[in-house]
């Protein structure tokens, strides 16, 4: 490993290049710092007595006053190598039956041993232990904190009461974590009730507010307003818009860590749709349980607009030569604004390959003068150089959240609180209006009991449920189209719906039925006549 002189403004530049990299202090021996791919630098110290060794974590370097600076990472690491070297096996010493371990401490591997690995929101818990509980616990060992100490720190949270819930939950979460791994032996959230928050999210958009949204997409680009269009026709969750990223990083895992954790992300069931989970023939999409809430592979049945409306898509991407397992492509940040340029120059180059460079570069000038000819001379053959199966570089990476396009949504429809997961619930709001069981949605909209044991007869009801999942969808795109339509006449039922649908079935069925008795032959009898005696 490199061996550096430390200094803070040598600290503040680092940065991971591929997982996580390790420098020695110069200064200290055994003492070095670690970066992770999220720019965190964790202190530790290789403590030696003899033939044994051990790492020790010293702590997280910050120039704010929750972290720890150079001088103080210096001194702490050195009193840490004297102290083993006295015969003391830890910092984390037993005094009868607890371990003083310090707050910090146990908050920092709970961020890299738990959070980091098994959460896409691992920067959240991270800001919310430095905003809300490093401050009050810093100097605190972890087994010394109580209920009483969360209880306090829980009333300054309490005019905010999605914030408070968060930060006891974590709180919980983290020593839950730190018995399992012996570091603590209560948790002092435990019995501590969740604030009311409220009415929560209600959010329902009316008739007129869907056909304004519905408008507002289809204004839009294709991929972008479809994207929205499709939400209403599926009723399935869009994406997350989570201030821990989309996909952050990840770091070097084994199998098993990166299965957790892929298991845990909160991804986008429509955002991140590929083309080959679509079942063409049969209009069924199947989102892998990897990209589910619940972890359980789902099939949506997709109504006849919706597949029109994936076809129109496909077309374009085959258009636009895009080369992309996924099918929402949106218009990614710091992609140039000068679309038609590029498309240009690629056309040029696809349909006459043979022309040079200088040909191909002044017609382009010619149809773009605003570019230089220079310009045009390196945008040609940057397009030569590219490798055909790569498409375009943009359409190889996963689509990221689109913020941009549902503010447009907004600016368009005039919905100003317009948010993409209301999306679903409208959907579910309609269809449960329309007499549509509420045990019927939750299997169209994927939901499970989350107590244990609330549902026995679901350990031994493996029916799919997919002729009601496609009588669902194939009334909500009546229902819908009315919508759009603004036909006031119409007042749809489901029940009424899907009892007219059974007996044109039991009626086709039965004419079929008849129409293959008259078309067999005429059986004829073997018995032999009895004989009068």
């Amino acid at each position: 490993m490199p061996v550096v002189r430390f200094t803070d403004s040598w600290l503040r530049s680092l940065k991971a290049d591929k997982g996580y990299d390790e420098y020695f202090d110069s200064e200290l021996k055994g003492f070095f710092v670690r970066v992770t791919p999220g720019g965190t630098r964790v202190f530790s110290v290789m403590c030696r007595r003899g033939d044994a060794r051990e790492r020790k974590p010293v702590g997280v370097y910050s120039r704010d006053e929750h972290g720890m600076s150079l001088a103080d990472a210096r001194r702490t690491a050195a009193a840490l190598q004297y102290e083993f070297k006295g015969d003391k096996t830890s910092t984390t010493i037993k005094q009868g039956d607890l371990f003083k371990i310090p707050f910090p401490d146990l908050a920092l591997r709970f961020i890299e041993e738990y959070s980091k690995i098994k959460k896409v929101t691992w920067r959240v818990d991270e800001e919310r232990i430095a905003r809300h509980l490093l401050p009050a616990w810093k100097g605190l060992e972890a087994n010394e904190i109580s209920g009483r100490h969360v209880l306090t720190l829980l009333k300054s949270l309490r005019p905010t009461p999605v914030e408070h819930n968060h930060v006891k939950s974590l709180v919980s979460k983290m020593y839950k974590w730190g018995i399992k791994e012996g570091l603590v032996e209560i948790n002092p959230a435990a019995g501590i009730e969740k604030e009311d928050p409220g009415n929560g999210k209600e959010r329902v958009y009316d008739e007129n507010e869907i056909r304004r949204i519905w408008t507002a997409s289809e204004q839009m680009p294709l991929c972008e307003g479809a994207y929205y269009r499709f939400g209403f026709m599926v009723g399935q969750r869009l994406g997350s818009n989570l201030r821990g990223g989309r996909n952050p990083k990840k770091h070097t895992l084994t199998a098993e860590q990166k299965k957790k954790r892929s298991q845990s992300e909160d991804r986008g069931e429509i955002l991140f749709m590929e083309w080959s989970e679509i079942d063409w023939n049969n209009a069924w999409w199947t989102i892998p349980g990897t990209r589910t809430k619940n972890g359980l592979e789902h099939r949506v049945p997709l109504m006849p607009t919706a597949i029109e409306l994936l076809r129109q898509i496909q077309a374009d991407q085959h258009r636009r030569h895009l080369t992309s397992t996924y099918v929402w492509l949106m218009t990614r940040p710091g992609a140039t604004e000068n679309r038609a340029y590029v498309h240009k120059a690629a056309e040029l180059v696809r349909l006459r390959p043979d022309q040079s460079d200088s040909v191909l570069s002044r017609e382009l000038h010619t149809a773009f003068p605003d570019h230089a000819f220079e310009a045009c001379r390196m945008q040609i053959r940057r397009i030569r150089n590219r490798k055909p199966s790569q498409g375009r570089a943009a359409a190889a990476r996963p689509p990221l959240y689109p913020r941009k396009q549902y503010l447009k949504v907004r600016q368009l429809s005039g919905v100003v609180d317009f948010s993409p997961h209301d999306i679903r619930r409208t959907v579910g709001t309609m269809l449960t209006s329309s007499r549509v069981p509420r045990e019927e949605l939750a299997k169209l909209f994927n939901h499970i009991s989350r107590k244990k044991n609330s549902d026995v007869t679901g350990i031994y009801d493996r029916y799919g449920y997919d002729i009601e999942k496609r009588d669902m969808i194939d009334f909500w795109e009546i229902k819908l189209k009315a919508i759009l339509a603004n036909d006031p006449t119409t007042n749809l039922n489901y029940r009424a719906f899907v009892t007219q649908r059974w007996a044109e079935q039991q009626r086709a069925e039965a004419e079929r039925l008849v129409a293959h008795l008259a078309s067999a032959p005429a059986s004829t009898s073997t018995r032999p006549t009895p004989t009068t005696p």
